[in-house]
């Protein structure tokens, strides 16, 4: 399946009386200014389900039969939002009917002021918001919002998720609408052949960790042990439960272009510490490396980029070693 990639970078019962201005526009809009700006200039009509979340945007669309058929994903910005997963194909719910494609005009800066809006003030509760969706119904002119904000800091009394219609009037939740669509089982779909043309491991680790996982046979609570990231190849270390045996998924990576990901049996070297991180921790970890400066310095030179763990130091950390001019040193993993 060809990963998309663009850069692009949810109502209530109150009516505001007029437009918020910047400085008092929510945090959760304000990251997502510079993706909705591209967002309006190339609209499309096979984006099922837009999802906006911290500071990036993911879009549920449509996948030639070709390439794989169902949906996939499209995104924008920094990777540090939460939980959404990349790659692979997910499943329309039955309860929606057929798909249909939402209205992306619609989503402007001033239509989420409102949203979130008018959605906090019927939560009642002032911790971040950390997704927005919108889901295309069917009927006319029929979308359900929904704003949802992080459960884990959450005041009690709060409400974590509301659910709004197209013109910012609170609703009572639709339960035909998931809080997530369901990723396809492995058993609906064979892995799929990875981008034609692809940057090394090493420069796009983002990437490289969406092919990875797209491959995967590990559980959504895996225990992640080693990740390397070279100019020529990507694997995954993990193990699914703490006795069951090491695996790995990899793929090689030769003329810009990434072989298909295998996932089999592997024999972890004893010489080296294995790590216990969580596959979010490691996608966070990941997303937060990019950002550094000391990466961005020499990531065309790299030659590996490792997320692992040792005797001397058994929290995870990357290990970093570039070429012409030769250089190794560690970046912190969080």
């Amino acid at each position: 399946m060809k990963r998309l990639i663009c850069h692009i970078a949810s109502f209530g019962i109150f009516v505001l009386i007029a437009t918020p201005n910047a400085a008092a526009r929510d945090a959760f809009v304000t990251a997502l200014l510079p993706c909705l700006e591209q967002f309006q200039d190339a609209p499309t009509d096979s984006r099922y389900q837009i999802v906006l979340d911290q500071g990036w945007t993911a879009t549920l669309f449509a996948i030639a039969e070709k390439d794989g058929g169902g949906l996939g994903t499209d995104l924008c910005g920094q990777l540090d939002g939460g939980g959404l997963e990349f790659g692979g194909a997910y499943r329309w719910p039955e309860s929606l009917g057929a798909p249909k494609a939402v209205t992306q005009s619609l989503i402007t800066p001033t239509w989420l002021d409102t949203v979130v809006g008018n959605a906090r003030a019927k939560s009642g509760t002032g911790v971040p918001v950390k997704r927005v969706s919108v889901t295309a119904l069917v009927g006319p002119n029929s979308h359900l919002v929904r704003v949802q904000f992080a459960q884990a800091e959450a005041d009690t009394k709060g409400v974590a998720n509301v659910d709004l219609n197209a013109a910012g009037v609170v609703i009572d939740r639709d339960t035909r609408v998931p809080d997530q669509f369901p990723r396809k089982a492995e058993a609906d779909h064979a892995p799929q052949a990875v981008a034609e043309a692809v940057a090394a491991p090493s420069v796009d680790p983002r990437q490289a960790l969406v092919i990875l996982l797209a491959a995967t046979q590990a559980k959504p609570d895996a225990t992640v042990v080693r990740l390397t990231l070279s100019s020529f190849s990507a694997g995954i270390d993990y193990r699914n439960g703490a006795n069951s045996e090491i695996r790995q998924t990899q793929f090689n990576y030769m003329d810009s272009q990434a072989s298909t990901a295998t996932d089999e049996l592997f024999e972890f070297p004893p010489a080296l510490k294995t790590c216990s991180m969580s596959i979010e921790q490691t996608k966070n970890s990941v997303a937060k490396l990019v950002l550094q400066k000391r990466y961005q310095t020499v990531a065309k030179r790299l030659q590996h980029l490792i997320l692992e763990c040792s005797e001397e130091n058994p929290k995870p950390r990357w290990l970093l070693t570039a070429l012409e001019p030769f250089e190794y040193f560690y970046l912190p993993a969080e």
